[in-house]
């Protein structure tokens, strides 16, 4: 009577230790489901990031050839503008006083004009540089802050799979120490973690595993 006592007793044990087994089990399943949507969240991030970067230098590169354009159609003004004199100076050559004068003047205006376009044209090129460098460094702050983020959600989870290995290796010394069961100990690597798991373990981890 004592003895069917005794095995109920430890049917129930057992029972109890598979359901914390099956717990850790599903606890572990969550976990590396987790870590994969971890990973899928960085590479997914990286994309972004270097999609931003060259949509960027597409965007820098179609405005140089914008200012290009622009640059062209300035220079072909000024010829236009240059040929008009060449034919006013060619219908007022008799009256070469006043011809030289509008030359002097006109061509003091072109030289201005040259002057104010080239210099706008070259402090908009030091504008959109810096805002370039500016956007980049953004971008890449931005991505270490995340990588950074993620590593510290990747090392939490990690710690906390190695708490519940150790319970689970606990909950295994116990059931081995149930009375009337004689159970011997478990193989080394009957347990081992999910080669998922280790996979992200540094090596330092790996070591003490």
């Amino acid at each position: 009577m004592q003895a069917d006592k005794a095995l109920t007793a430890g049917e129930k044990a057992l029972a109890a230790e598979q359901a914390k087994k099956e717990a850790v089990k599903r606890e572990q399943e969550l976990l590396r489901q987790t870590l994969r949507e971890t990973q899928q969240k960085m590479e997914a991030q990286e994309r972004s990031f270097k999609e931003s970067i060259a949509l960027l230098k597409e965007n820098m590169k179609i405005e140089k050839e914008n200012e290009q354009k622009h640059q062209e159609k300035i220079t072909e003004y000024m010829q236009k503008v240059e040929e008009l004199l060449r034919k006013h100076q060619e219908e007022e050559m008799q009256h070469e006083i006043e011809v030289q004068r509008i030359k002097a003047e006109s061509e003091a205006t072109k030289r201005k004009i040259l002057e104010e376009v080239q210099k706008k044209h070259e402090q908009s090129w030091k504008e959109r540089g810096k805002n370039y460098q500016e956007h980049v460094k953004w971008l890449e702050k931005t991505e270490k802050e995340c990588e950074q983020k993620n590593e510290q959600e990747r090392e939490q989870l990690l710690e906390k799979n190695k708490e519940l290995m150790s319970n689970n290796c606990l909950s295994t010394e116990n059931e081995n120490m149930i009375p009337g069961k004689g159970f011997s100990p478990l193989p080394p690597g009957e347990l081992l973690p999910d080669p998922i798991i280790l996979n992200h373990l540094p090596s330092e981890d790996l070591q003490g595993t």
